[in-house]
């Protein structure tokens, strides 16, 4: 008998492209499957408040401070016992005018007497969206168990609320992106909301797409980039189910060197849920149905326009001119003491301000390594500052890392005198 060779399999050879194009994908699968089983868990109730009655978890049985009110909502098909999560805390303690400060103090200290306020309360007259959830993990299952409960309230939203579900977005959205070579960059999905960012597969040089977008519009900006920076255009979507922001489709730049992310705010799509109570009232369900399907139409086109060749040059552009202006300190004033002044005029909390010197100081060293003239510190130095120092956040908080990623976009296209301002210059 003669033995038979076998033929020889290629293995497939990996790249940086492959590799990215895989990781995108598993970011996609992953997000896709939760956002399904999230549309799958959720239950939703229009009712009236009177209905609905506080009581105080078993003397106890509580683990957290959060899980020591209960609601019992009574319906036609018998009672409903629902357990809220902070987000609803939040919502209901608006809904009945309870000072946060006061509510998350009583529901510590005394959750007795905030069973009896809330419920006081409650009794007036009102309709309200009721956002329920099944049990996603054994953790959600336990706790509904401690507390019991059959289901976890998730929001707590007027009762013409309109809200834009995560499934149906992005059921319209992915294959999109897929099909313009868009990958999945990062996603981010909590209580309150999802974030999710698409770049393009290639980066391309900012000089040459900025050239391109003044040749197309002449007069517009006066510096051109001698520092060749390659980014990444994309697309960042923010939604929530609950109330907690609007809908947002929003350009987006990536800096291939640093992975700084910006999101552009001039560009900015809001859509905020709602309708007047007097159309929830008037039309059908197949008429609110179509509604519905045309603003996720809209949301379609929305993110389409975001990926026109002109709104990328534009965005270029502008990071081309922030690259060439000098924010001229006066003599008295040190980078420092402009930086810390900066900071507190927007916010900045004390561990924010001491990352953000760092990271001003480091881009500084890395353009002066690459040949940029020593020069005074510029807009773009202070926008790279920014949002290293966002991405240094990343694992921390995701919406303050969005808030950041924004302003440095924003300070791009301030003028110096406003810059000059914020950071305490000539502020009296």
């Amino acid at each position: 008998m003669t033995a038979v060779a076998k033929p020889r399999t290629r293995r497939a050879t990996l790249t940086p492209d492959t590799v990215e194009a895989a990781d995108a994908q598993a970011k996609q699968d992953s997000l896709l499957g939760r956002v399904h089983q999230l549309q799958e868990a959720a239950v939703d109730l229009r009712g009236d408040t009177r209905a609905l009655s506080a009581e105080v978890v078993g003397e106890g049985d509580a683990a957290a401070e959060i899980d020591r009110v209960r609601l019992r909502l009574h319906t036609p098909r018998g009672e409903l016992v629902v357990a809220p999560n902070r987000l609803a805390h939040t919502q209901l303690a608006e809904k009945v005018g309870i000072p946060r400060e006061y509510y998350d103090r009583m529901l510590g200290a005394a959750p007795a007497l905030l069973a009896e306020n809330v419920n006081r309360w409650l009794r007036e007259p009102d309709t309200r969206l009721l956002r329920l959830m099944k049990p996603l993990a054994p953790a959600d299952g336990q706790r509904l168990e401690r507390m019991g409960a059959q289901l976890t309230l998730r929001g707590v939203l007027g009762a013409a609320y309109r809200p834009v579900d995560h499934a149906p977005i992005l059921n319209t959205l992915a294959p999109l992106a897929a099909e313009r070579g868009l990958l999945v960059h990062e996603y981010n999905l909590d209580d309150e909301r999802l974030f999710v960012r698409w770049v393009q597969r290639e980066s391309r040089d900012v000089a040459e797409v900025a050239r391109a977008y003044r040749q197309a519009h002449p007069g517009v900006g006066d510096h051109d980039v001698s520092l060749h920076e390659f980014v990444r255009f994309g697309v960042s979507i923010t939604n929530s189910e609950v109330g907690w922001s609007s809908f947002r489709v929003e350009a987006m730049v990536e800096f291939m060197r640093c992975v700084n992310l910006y999101v552009e705010t001039k560009q900015r799509v809001r859509h905020v849920g709602g309708r007047a109570p007097v159309e929830e009232g008037i039309f059908a369900a197949d008429t609110r149905r179509l509604d519905d399907a045309a603003l996720v139409l809209k949301i379609r086109d929305h993110f389409l326009a975001i990926l026109t060749e002109d709104q990328m040059r534009a965005a270029a552009a502008r990071i081309a001119q922030a690259e060439g202006v000098a924010i001229p300190l006066p003599p008295e004033v040190p980078l420092f003491e402009f930086v810390d002044g900066f900071a507190g005029h927007h916010g900045l909390t004390e561990a924010e301000t001491a990352v953000l010197k760092e990271e001003v100081l480091a881009e500084r060293a890395v353009l002066a390594q690459r040949g940029a003239p020593k020069s005074d510190l510029t807009p773009f130095e202070l926008a790279q500052g920014l949002t290293a120092t966002a991405r240094r956040m990343a694992g921390q908080n995701y919406t303050r890392k969005t808030e950041l990623e924004a302003l440095g976009w924003d300070v791009l296209g301030d003028t110096v005198s406003e810059l000059l301002r914020a950071g305490g210059v000539g502020r009296n």
